[in-house]
């Protein structure tokens, strides 16, 4: 059966504007809460927008292996896991 991670190139391809987007959002988002901090003097809001590259880091670093593991098991676990990561910080950030 195909589907659309049979072809490794465009996968790659996929994979690079997943880490493109989430790296933007989590750059705006971030900007966004610190921001609101500042003005608004909210101490959470600073909290989250320390959170947030810590999640990019793990949702890249989901990509990363998945790319370097396309093709076996390894590479399987880290997609399930980047495409359930809402499951795994439901509230943490709006836009990754």
């Amino acid at each position: 059966m195909k589907t659309i991670f049979s072809d490794h190139v465009r996968s790659k391809k996929l994979i690079i504007a997943a880490a493109i987007s989430a790296f933007t959002a989590g750059l705006v988002s971030s900007s966004h809460h610190w921001y609101g901090a500042i003005v608004y003097d909210t101490t959470w809001r600073l909290e989250v927008s320390y959170w947030i590259p810590v999640l990019v880091l793990i949702i890249i670093t989901l990509l990363y292996i998945y790319w370097k593991c396309v093709g076996n098991i390894v590479g399987k676990i880290a997609l399930w896991i980047f495409s359930f990561r809402r499951s795994f910080f439901p509230n943490r950030i709006h836009a990754l």
